[in-house]
């Protein structure tokens, strides 16, 4: 009963070598189950509900930063003038790790479970207690800044994708299944791109392995560079406009207060979009072609994502290669993009399907460790 309102599409993309009439039908059928997962809002809503809004926002803290730059400007002054200022230390890539085991018994598999922006490890504890109960052990990452670290530098995907792989390593408990959501989703692909033998299933939330411009529109594309910007600003600003920039654009998104309260929101955790466009810009200059992110999901993959939003952040490839990975479903959830928020249940128990059904799949190489 849970499930009910879940529109989940099972269908496998197989190769079909002789054009005959059976094979034509399936080759529909499955294009229009991968059709079904690419339907988004159109251009007027996205202008309207997203574009405007946060253009007006981000305006406004730009505004308010030039206006108050002479006062940041002899405050900077003032601290030079009283004596030297050590820089800032770089904050080393140290990203903690919460392990929770189930009370008995050896775990059927571990979980790794990774958050996003602008969110904490407390985002998962549903999630855990569900899985946990199931008989998993879970380990949850908590993001560098997640809980009000300063970020004096702003560190590229690659960088973070290597700092949790080797958090993960320090647990030994050899290949796990990623969970991930947002910014999480894109350093876990990174991770299972660069550490394959680390990772045996993937259950990513609203974010795709794969990201086609070429076949995106102009104005998701151009609602995209706009946000990204801005939240990128945010960090480079500061308090107070980064802060009121931020924290307005998560109001106007209807960021749930319950994850975390606005006053809890500091500029330090927009890093992820400062260090993103900076690496981007570097590939560009390098010449690179090739995307970042290009998980090719050879390994059992479980997509949920949301339908309540303004523009999806997956291409048709990405749900194709969901679809053909071992015992891969993709899921368009009626909600908005914190989906364990939205539909806590309703996630939890197709995350355990999932993972009970996908169980024979794995190398039984893998050893559990008792702790």
């Amino acid at each position: 009963e849970q499930s009910a309102h879940i529109v989940p599409v099972c269908v496998r993309m197989e190769d079909s070598p002789q054009p005959h009439a059976k094979g034509r039908a399936e080759t529909s059928a499955a294009g229009r189950a991968v059709d079904a997962h690419m339907r988004s809002p159109g251009a007027l809503y996205i202008f309207a509900a997203f574009m405007l809004p946060v253009w007006l926002i981000g305006t406004c803290a730009v505004a308010l930063h030039v206006a108050i730059l002479p006062l940041l400007t002899a405050r900077w002054l003032l601290r030079r003038l009283l004596g030297p200022v050590a820089p800032p230390a770089a904050l080393a890539l140290d990203i903690d790790v919460i392990e929770h085991a189930p009370a008995a018994g050896v775990p059927r598999d571990v979980v790794f479970l990774i958050h996003g922006f602008p969110d904490c490890p407390a985002m998962w504890d549903p999630t855990v207690r569900a899985l946990v109960a199931s008989g998993y052990r879970c380990l949850v990452a908590s993001l560098p800044g997640a809980q009000g670290e300063c970020m004096p530098t702003p560190r590229s995907p690659q960088q973070l994708a290597e700092a949790l792989h080797t958090a993960l390593l320090r647990h030994e408990f050899g290949p796990v299944t990623l969970l991930t959501h947002d910014w999480g989703a894109a350093y876990g692909y990174l991770l299972a791109q660069s550490h394959p033998e680390s990772v045996h299933r993937v259950i990513a939330l609203d974010i795709g392995g794969h990201f086609d411009p070429r076949a995106t529109p102009l104005l998701t594309l151009l609602s995209i560079l706009e946000y990204q910007s801005f939240l990128a600003l945010s960090y480079y600003m500061a308090e107070p406009a980064g802060g009121f920039l931020l924290r307005a654009m998560t109001k106007a998104w209807r960021y749930p207060s319950s994850l975390r309260t606005s006053a809890e929101l500091t500029p330090d955790m927009a890093h992820h979009y400062a260090g993103a466009i900076r690496s981007e810009i570097a590939r560009v200059f390098s010449g690179e072609r090739k995307p970042a992110i290009d998980f090719a999901a050879k390994v059992p993959t479980l997509f949920l994502y949301a339908a309540h939003k303004p523009f999806l952040f997956h291409s048709r490839e990405w749900i194709m290669r969901v679809l053909a990975s071992p015992g891969g479903d993709a899921v368009r959830m009626p909600c908005g993009h914190w989906i364990t928020h939205d539909k806590p249940a309703e996630t939890e128990l197709l995350i355990d399907r999932w993972l009970e059904e996908t169980e024979a799949l794995l190398k039984p190489a893998r050893c559990a460790i008792e702790r």
